[in-house]
């Protein structure tokens, strides 16, 4: 996972992205909690906040990421771009949950998903440990 950009919020593309797979359901906590023990693993020196997020045990209003790292991970994404995330936790068949509210259909979100494929090799790379067809 060479070029994480997880560290500061000048370089936190990757880490928006997980902050929005997670706030869409996309993947779950426990998922996040795999995530950052997997980061553990393959990098040298891992930001601090890797390990606070392994001990995030509660579900908020789409705001545990930022509130542990101390900053609002950016993405920039597109609106397409995150109906496409939307399309993963359809594709996954993950449960919505907390504060996420979901406004477009499962046959949209997996059409955004379809017209940006960038959006699940991001996850794929992201999340090597998890299976993702569609």
């Amino acid at each position: 996972m060479e070029g994480l950009r997880i560290y500061d919020k000048n370089n936190s593309d990757d880490l928006g992205f997980i902050e929005d797979c997670y706030i869409c359901s996309a993947i779950t906590l426990p998922e996040l909690e795999q995530w950052c023990v997997h980061v553990a693993q393959i990098l040298d020196d891992p930001p601090h906040f890797i390990f606070d997020l392994m001990e995030v045990k509660v579900r908020g209003d789409a705001i545990p990421i930022s509130r542990v790292v101390g900053f609002s991970p950016s993405l920039g994404a597109t609106d397409a771009e995150l109906d496409a995330i939307s399309g993963i936790a359809v594709a996954r068949g993950t449960q919505i949950t907390g504060d996420f509210d979901k406004t477009i259909s499962d046959e949209a979100a997996m059409r955004a998903l379809k017209e940006n494929p960038h959006i699940a090799d991001w996850f794929r790379k992201l999340f090597p440990f998890l299976e993702l067809e569609y």
